[in-house]
């Protein structure tokens, strides 16, 4: 590990917990900042009042991944405590945000990840800071440089924009009406084939400005799903630089970015509209009729549709291309919103017609 590293801590207000309270509360960085970087913290909530420091990971992970937008990510954990051994109790956070993590991302991702640790134990709120390699979570060391930037929200909003995209499907479930134990299995199948349909070659986004305040507004940008590269791990995907070629810079999220003033907050950020459309038109070789075909149902079914009302926001570095942002960013991002709505519905699917809002 390199002892040179230091922790950068933008957010304004560190420890939300008390030694009364829960302990234990997760460190938030970006894979787009320097790895130790605390853009925010959440306080950890599936945790037993006996053995607080070893939460329900499988919970957590679940509400975290409804929690923390696309673009931000759990670097390490922080526990808040009146007394202890500062290097036991950075192993413990450690520990505890390894496992969280694992949960939470893909495993091969993680192999050169270095774990954050921070242990406050004093009346003054002071956090001291450990790290470790998640390959090897015993060799804790001492990371003594801290900074507190003075503006956090300049340095985020300097580097980086919003993408929101809102999606409504209307997903028809039809199972038998003599089989009705068969119902909640087929809308299950449904969602997922529907959260598979997000990573068709054919679908297409149209990537424009939202509520541009500048009097330009440049042209909106068509990206394919056939460009997306669903195997590429955002941390090692490369940012181009502001000077890039003009070809090339149409392809960035800094081009639907407003140069004339900073943002102060989210409220005023960038904010790109990403919009997706299923094209299932192709040019043939020769042409043909179109043809319309009949398939009876075998016996009597039922047919439920489920409203879905998607809405999701991501968090891009400005010099991300595209078509990552919105592979690696915008798609998981959706994708999770339906897994968490599938989690919703599923245990009432037959009590009543389901009628879902935005999440």
């Amino acid at each position: 590990m390199d002892n040179t590293k230091s922790v950068r801590v933008l957010c304004s207000k560190l420890i939300l917990t008390n030694y009364d309270d829960a302990p234990l509360q997760w460190l938030i960085g970006s894979p787009f900042f320097p790895q130790f970087t605390i853009i925010s913290t959440v306080r950890c909530i599936h945790y037993s009042p006996s053995d607080p420091l070893s939460p329900d990971f499988s919970k957590e992970a679940d509400d975290l991944r409804s929690l923390i937008i696309k673009g931000f990510h759990v670097i390490g954990a922080l526990i808040v405590t009146k007394n202890g051994d500062s290097v036991q109790l950075a192993k413990q956070a450690i520990n505890a945000a390894s496992k969280l993590r694992e949960v939470l991302y893909n495993v091969e991702d993680l192999r050169n990840f270095d774990v954050i640790g921070g242990v406050s134990g004093s009346s003054n709120n002071e956090v001291k800071f450990f790290a470790a390699k998640f390959e090897d979570l015993k060799n804790v060391e001492d990371v003594e440089c801290v900074l507190y930037e003075d503006k956090p929200e300049n340095y985020v909003w300097e580097k980086g924009c919003l993408l929101k995209c809102e999606l409504s499907i209307n997903l028809p479930v039809y199972f038998p009406a003599n089989e009705e134990s068969a119902a909640v299995d087929r809308y299950l199948h449904a969602n997922d084939a529907l959260a598979s349909m997000l990573r068709d070659p054919q679908l297409t986004f149209i990537v424009e400005a939202l509520n541009r305040s500048s009097g330009f507004l440049p042209h909106p940008v068509i990206v394919r799903g056939s460009e997306m590269d669903f195997q590429a791990d955002i941390s090692n995907i490369e940012l181009l630089a502001d000077t890039a070629k003009p070809t090339v810079e149409k392809s960035l999220c800094s081009y639907f970015c407003s140069e004339s003033k900073p943002a102060m907050d989210a409220e005023s950020a960038d904010t790109i509209k990403v919009t997706a459309l299923l094209n299932k038109s192709r040019k043939l070789d020769q042409s043909v009729a179109p043809m319309v075909e009949y398939c009876p149902a075998p016996e009597e079914v039922i047919l439920r549709v489920v409203d879905y009302q998607l809405e999701v926001i991501c968090y891009a570095a400005k010099d991300l291309p595209l078509r990552h942002a919105i592979s690696k960013l915008m798609i998981p991002a959706l994708a999770d919103q339906l897994t968490t709505m599938k989690n919703m519905i599923a245990p009432s699917f037959l009590a009543q017609h389901p009628q879902v809002g935005t999440h």
